[in-house]
């Protein structure tokens, strides 16, 4: 295949993820992990005797796609809720004011938007550790490849 654009499959696997996200209103990350893998990736094909490589698309295998999921999944929850924090402290300190208030509103609103559910951070260690189970090559190489 020697296109500019692919539409690589997800595996069964990764279309079960896909579904559940969907299920819980998470389309966007969903949409995110499906258009990654669908465009596949570029690799340089070398042929002898010729100055030029050649760059083709091709599909991710199925443990990347995997990956690819699973990171996708941890970086817009775990590591989202986690760069939230952070930054209403480091706000707070930088104002000097320990008792501020960080709220995300639409504008000319007073209604503030909730960028987690209210019980979200007591299920981040339970999908911390399904997210580890769940990666290819063992729980071992999970803190390896994700930063957390």
């Amino acid at each position: 295949m020697n296109t500019l654009f692919a539409n690589f499959q997800p595996t069964e696997d990764v279309i079960f993820i896909l579904s559940s996200l969907r299920l819980a209103e998470l389309s966007w990350i969903a949409e995110e992990i499906e258009t990654g893998i669908r465009n596949g990736h570029l690799v340089a094909r070398v042929h002898r005797g010729e100055d030029q490589d050649e760059h083709i698309l091709v599909p991710f295998d199925a443990d990347e796609q995997l990956r690819i999921a699973l990171r996708t999944i941890q970086r817009y929850t775990i590591e989202m809720h986690k760069a939230w924090l952070w930054t209403k402290e480091k706000l707070r300190e930088t104002l000097e004011d320990p008792n501020l208030q960080i709220a995300i509103t639409y504008l000319g609103s007073d209604e503030s938007l909730p960028l987690f559910h209210h019980d979200f951070e007591s299920h981040l260690a339970h999908l911390d550790e399904l997210l580890r189970r769940a990666w290819p090559n063992g729980t071992e190489t999970y803190d390896l490849e994700v930063d957390i």
